[in-house]
């Protein structure tokens, strides 16, 4: 378990991310996806710090992913891409399997280009992956 982090830090990153996609009206692409359900999966296992890890890899702009990586993504889904929808699901099965805590409501701020974004995380992810 991380030292400092609880499932509610994780799971609130998670969910800011997957409210962001659903203010901008669409579903996340591949890289987006893919580091979303590993989040997901290292909340599931106590892992908080490298699930956080992944909702900053997931707001890498295409522009900066690693190429390689990307292309290691796309061959491994093999035409598979699950929805927001999706992912906000499986999410909050997460979340009720434990009954005693639910993602915390993170706070809104300005940022230039968008109207309001989520605080993804405490830890300064948005630092780390920008």
């Amino acid at each position: 378990m991380d030292l400092g982090l609880s499932n509610a830090d994780a799971a609130t990153a998670i969910g800011a991310f997957l409210r962001r996609l659903r203010r901008k009206g669409r579903n996340p692409d591949r890289w987006e996806a893919e580091q979303t359900v590993r989040a997901m999966a290292f909340l599931q296992c106590d892992q908080y710090r490298q699930a956080i890890d992944c909702v900053g890899r997931a707001l890498v702009p295409p522009s900066k992913r690693d190429p390689a990586a990307v292309r290691e993504i796309e061959k491994a889904a093999a035409g598979i891409l699950p929805t927001h929808a999706a992912l906000q699901s499986v999410l909050d099965e997460i979340c009720d399997e434990v009954p005693d805590w639910t993602p915390r409501q993170s706070p809104q701020i300005d940022q230039p280009g968008e109207a309001t974004a989520d605080i993804v995380c405490t830890v300064g992810i948005d630092a780390i992956y920008h």
